[in-house]
């Protein structure tokens, strides 16, 4: 994959629409499953938009199986796949979709306070299992939006404070309450 393949994914469905599909399925049905792609798995989803390029138009999400903090804190590198070696970067500011997290979140740099929460505006769902979290002032409201499927099995923080709507650091205690399924903690 190249450093510009979602985006030109993207820009070329933009310049390409799609031509108007004839769907052996009743066409309340397609427009539901147009309207809550969110609600089936990432699995089914991935292959919705892979098979039809009409339900990633309708809602236009993309999978993101990796997302990784950069020393510039608007572009944020984002792999295909988990242990893949290639990735893409992602200018928060412009992006012309929305992002499905999965896999794992990295904020690996010093990036100022506040910036995830610019990227949790991006996101319409966050699946991940993995947070490493570094030097880094996070808002209680942040975690709880990437702690919400509760599927995180790994969890690190390091140097980090976790403060409440009042600034009040949040003990040890409640963090840990809002990751169950935690099996590595550090």
């Amino acid at each position: 994959m190249n450093n510009n393949a979602l985006i030109s994914f993207d820009k070329s469905l933009q310049k390409n629409p799609c031509q108007l599909q004839a769907f052996s399925l009743p066409s309340n049905l397609i427009y539901y499953i147009s309207k809550n792609p969110l609600f089936f798995s990432v699995k089914v989803y991935q292959k919705l938009i892979q098979t039809c390029k009409y339900f990633y138009l309708k809602k236009r999400i993309i999978v993101i199986n990796k997302l990784e903090s950069s020393q510039n804190p608007f572009i944020w590198e984002a792999y295909e796949k988990l242990n893949g070696k290639e990735y893409i970067k992602l200018d928060i500011r412009n992006l012309s979709f929305d992002l499905w997290l999965i896999g794992e979140l990295n904020v690996c740099r010093q990036i100022p306070a506040g910036f995830v929460n610019l990227l949790l505006q991006k996101v319409v769902k966050c699946d991940i299992t993995s947070i490493y979290l570094y030097n880094y002032m996070l808002n209680f409201n942040e975690f709880l939006v990437l702690t919400e499927s509760k599927k995180i099995k790994h969890l690190a923080l390091e140097e980090i404070i976790v403060r409440d709507n009042d600034g009040k650091v949040v003990p040890y205690e409640d963090i840990l309450q809002r990751v169950p399924n935690v099996s590595y903690c550090a």
